[in-house]
């Protein structure tokens, strides 16, 4: 992938011409090296990050021309692709090497994939993983079906990924979820059928104190004690005040 800095400059021999040609793999250079800045570890993350890319995908993030000006233009301002764009665009040589369509492909690559690698060859070191091991864990992450850094969702990217961790998960909740709708649903309907019967039982009480206190008040019309017309009350038969009970019943007693 190039050298990262000569530890003897002076040590080359005498009128070499090596010193003053960039010390590189132009196909694989991170921009600082490209442009002459300070070389650190996260140009390897940047190298690897490209290299990850050519095995997904096949392709490169951008064309990188043959000439040292093309060169440092593609790097310094081309943006590249996501490498689930790169799979659907690209010919099929990828995708049949792991016999699958370019398009199934890209689905594969989108997300995760796509996040870590667009984040290892960022062209700001400083916006990279901040170490090899950094990309590893990520990768790892990947693998095994747990949140990636390079991701940064939020919660319901957790979730997601906790239930594809967890296949079993997903049932569990539905049965758990199905239980609780059916414990909600009988629980209700034990709560209307009590409701009505409450309804019921009211109507029945209400109904019994009607009559009850028609009846009272009907007897008392012959009572020459409470009577309104005494007179009445002495010479009433019982026939005669059934049969004004009667009528007052078909309007009293309708409900």
């Amino acid at each position: 992938f190039g050298i990262a800095q000569l530890i003897d400059p002076e040590g080359l021999p005498a009128g070499s011409e090596t010193a003053s040609r960039l010390l590189l793999t132009p196909e694989y250079a991170s921009p600082e090296q490209v442009t002459g800045g300070p070389i650190t570890t996260a140009s390897d993350t940047y190298q690897l990050g490209l290299l990850l890319y050519r095995l997904a995908t096949g392709a490169r993030p951008y064309d990188v021309p043959e000439d040292r000006l093309g060169l440092r233009e593609a790097v310094q301002n081309a943006d590249p692709r996501p490498p689930s764009r790169a799979a659907s665009e690209a010919d099929a040589i990828a995708a049949d090497a792991r016999r699958e369509t370019p398009g199934r492909l890209a689905r594969r690559l989108r997300g995760d994939l796509d996040a870590i690698v667009m984040k290892a060859i960022r062209r700001d070191p400083a916006d990279r993983h901040a170490s090899v091991a950094d990309l590893d864990a990520d990768l790892a992450a990947h693998l095994e079906g747990r949140p990636v850094e390079a991701v940064g969702g939020g919660p319901w990217y957790r979730v997601r990924k906790y239930f594809g961790r967890n296949v079993w998960a997903v049932p569990a909740l539905a049965a758990a979820v199905l239980a609780m709708a059916a414990y909600v649903g009988v629980q209700g309907a034990h709560e209307r059928q009590l409701e009505m019967e409450r309804n019921v039982a009211r109507a029945q009480a209400r109904r019994a104190e009607a009559v009850k206190s028609f009846m009272v008040d009907l007897f008392r019309s012959a009572d020459p004690w409470v009577s309104p017309d005494p007179d009445r009350g002495r010479n009433i038969t019982v026939r005669a005040a059934l049969a004004t009970g009667a009528d007052r019943a078909r309007t009293e007693l309708t409900d």
